[in-house]
């Protein structure tokens, strides 16, 4: 488990739908009988390519001279990562290069598209944020002050609670615009993926956790194991391989420890759908399939339903996640403005209640 272990530290160079026609243009190469290097050293032209141009560029020295894909891949792991390697030196010794760099690019491709829907949820959201931030600093600046004013004639001390508003929300004073300043930079890092990769993992396991939430994750992992399996078929070792190169590549945490056990069960001997059944994130479909195909021993055709099954599944998941979350801000946004005028209306009452 070292090479995964060193995958999970690593930044990635490359975007994910970048990464993924690479994979994709190496596997045409491998078909087409095209020499790979000439392929990188088309594609290294492409400003999304130049992040990582270097390393590319080494990549394709290296395919030059050892004409191994594998080989070459591990001379570059900030691009392609040690799991992935291992995963095609086993595809290289079965002849199944060109289907597993498919399937390495399906599952990159799989990955960019789940960026695109999340940012796509998260958009509302981090809007209601940003309008919660401008509220705030228009009620600081045209609001507030006349309550304080009105306080202060009348005499008599305010709440604690309605003191730490006041003292709060005072444009005048630094520590508003900072704490505002912060909390916009953090919804647009989380938006752009602009976090570093330890904040990123702790806030999708976060959010993972959510009842609305968890199980679109645990539909998306499913639909990627499915997937991979399909193309893994019965080589146990090769499915192995690419289990790893899954939970390497895989944000919440307790989603990604699914692939571990599952390959400590299978180095304990225990059978492959016995283990699926024991993971309560994984859908129950998966274990029942997995017994399926191996009772049909028809690998492909099984798991490319399961996968066409878990898709679905996963976008009406998402559909889950997209209504729970935005009702969660409604929420949370409606509770935050319910108690902040309760307590700038609270003096009024007690004033109310003396006179």
């Amino acid at each position: 488990r070292a090479g995964p272990a060193k995958d999970s530290d690593m930044k990635p160079t490359l975007a994910h739908g970048a990464l993924a026609a690479l994979l994709r243009q190496l596997a045409s190469a491998e078909r087409k009988q095209v020499p790979a290097h000439e392929v990188v050293h088309i594609l290294v032209r492409d400003s999304a390519y130049q992040p990582a141009a270097e390393a590319l560029t080494q990549f394709a020295t290296a395919l030059q001279t050892t004409g191994a894909s594998a080989t070459a891949m591990r001379g570059a792991p900030e691009v392609f990562g040690h799991a992935a390697a291992s995963a095609l030196t086993i595809a290289e010794a079965r002849g199944q290069q060109a289907a597993v760099l498919d399937l390495l690019a399906d599952d990159y491709e799989h990955l960019a598209d789940a960026q695109l829907r999340l940012r796509s949820v998260l958009a509302w959201p981090a809007t209601l944020a940003v309008l919660l931030g401008v509220l705030l600093v228009f009620v600081s600046i045209f609001v507030l002050p006349g309550f304080r004013e009105l306080y202060e004639s009348v005499g008599g001390e305010v709440p604690v609670t309605t003191g730490w508003v006041f003292a709060f929300a005072r444009p005048d004073r630094p520590w508003m615009w900072i704490v505002l300043g912060v909390l916009l930079a953090a919804v647009a890092a989380l938006i752009f993926g602009w976090l570093p990769r330890g904040l990123r993992v702790w806030a999708a396991d976060a959010l993972a956790r959510a009842p609305f939430a968890s199980g679109y994750y645990d539909l998306r992992l499913a639909h990627r194991l499915a997937r991979a399996w399909a193309v893994c078929g019965q080589d146990a070792e090769l499915r192995r391989a690419f289990d790893a190169h899954l939970g390497v590549t895989t944000d919440p945490p307790r989603n990604a420890a699914v692939l571990g056990a599952l390959e400590t069960a299978a180095a304990q001997g225990q059978g492959l759908a016995e283990a699926c059944a024991a993971q309560p994130r994984l859908p129950e479909p998966v274990g029942l399939y997995v017994v399926l195909a191996e009772r049909l021993h028809d690998w492909p055709a099984t798991m490319a339903q399961l996968a066409g099954i878990a898709a679905r599944e996963e976008r009406a998941a998402l559909a889950r996640f997209e209504r729970g979350l935005v009702l969660s801000s409604y929420a949370v946004l409606g509770v935050g403005v319910w108690i902040t005028l309760t307590l700038v209306y609270l003096p009024i009452f007690r004033i109310g209640a003396v006179l």
